[in-house]
């Protein structure tokens, strides 16, 4: 498993824009990609159009908590892309 992770303190410096471009490019090559949405207005959520279940798990739990990460995993229109 790799990972990458993009950080900024500064808004506006295209991290939501590169991640989603990356994230949708390892998944057309058929990698599967788990894409972790830490902005506080969900923009990257919002690209993808996940929808989360209701009542389903927030990150918050999972950090703060230590609910399990795949409580919270929303699908996308991409099969690869979650």
């Amino acid at each position: 498993m790799n990972s990458i992770a993009l950080f900024s303190i500064k808004g506006g410096t295209g991290k939501t824009t590169l991640s989603s471009s990356l994230g949708w490019i390892f998944a057309e090559q058929a990698h599967r990609v788990l894409m972790i949405d830490m902005d506080a207005q969900g923009h990257l959520t919002q690209l993808f159009k996940g929808k989360p279940t209701k009542g389903q798990t927030k990150l918050y739990y999972s950090l703060v908590h230590e609910q399990p990460l795949a409580e919270m995993i929303v699908p996308t229109s991409h099969p690869n892309l979650f």
